[in-house]
């Protein structure tokens, strides 16, 4: 009898990065299923793994102590479901994105998502993990994203947030936020999230939820002032199963 594999070769990130990127199908590991992990990863070539792991499993976390994953990031889902409390009065200075913007956008992007695994990871070139955020908010742009709402200031963007709708359950999701350097401590993020709530309540979404990391206080800060609670916390590794030349 074939087992079902335990891991999934990522087709984007592997083209993306220029070398073959998996992740783990499951989250927690056990000694023997991270034998049946490393063999299928040596098989299939893998450089780095992917491994989302739940934050109360204390045999998870010694096995991925013992087997050189390495702890990259906090994953910290928030979510608000007081739709009552979702809308508020219209955001000055805020509007949906414009083909003209995007320019501006792909730069705030590249310059802003610091916090994020790939760049705590010192592996990932800089240069790529600015391509990446780059990448992500044009896809956005272009219809990824359900909505893109822009900060505007003397006629020029200076913020961006991403805004999607599983139509399964209905469940709004923030996806990228990002101020200008120019734009920050001008309550420029409040305004773009209660933007972005305000739409997720025209949409009659059933809640909102957006991930951010947990490193990132301010952000976490921010969403809770805005009524947002936390729902879950995930560990994310990173496994590394030889090092790419180019990478560095």
């Amino acid at each position: 009898m074939i087992s079902d594999p335990p891991c999934e070769l990522l087709d984007w990130d592997t083209k993306f990065f220029g070398f073959p990127v998996a992740k783990v199908l499951g989250d927690q590991l056990t000694t023997e299923f991270n034998l049946r992990i490393n063999d299928w990863c040596r098989e299939n070539r893998v450089a780095c793994l992917y491994f989302f792991s739940r934050g109360d499993d204390p045999v998870t976390t010694q096995v991925a102590a013992r087997s050189e994953y390495e702890l990259t990031d906090l994953r910290m889902t928030l979510e608000n479901s007081d739709r009552a409390k979702w809308r508020s009065a219209e955001q000055p200075g805020i509007r949906t994105a414009r083909p003209e913007d995007l320019m501006e956008l792909i730069t705030i992007a590249s310059n802003s998502h610091q916090d994020t695994r790939f760049y705590f990871d010192q592996r990932f070139s800089r240069e790529r993990c600015s391509r990446l955020y780059s990448i992500w908010i044009e896809i956005s742009c272009n219809g990824k994203a359900d909505a893109v709402w822009v900060a505007e200031n003397n006629g020029q963007a200076c913020g961006y947030v991403t805004c999607k709708i599983n139509k399964a359950d209905q469940v709004g999701n923030i996806g990228l936020i990002a101020v200008a350097d120019s734009a920050r401590g001008r309550g420029t993020g409040s305004s773009l999230i209660r933007q972005a709530m305000n739409w997720f309540a025209d949409q009659n979404a059933s809640n909102i939820t957006v991930v951010t990391q947990g490193r990132n206080v301010a952000a976490q800060r921010l969403y809770q002032r805005l009524g947002f609670v936390t729902r879950s916390l995930e560990l994310t590794y990173h496994k590394w199963f030889y090092k790419p030349a180019f990478t560095s």
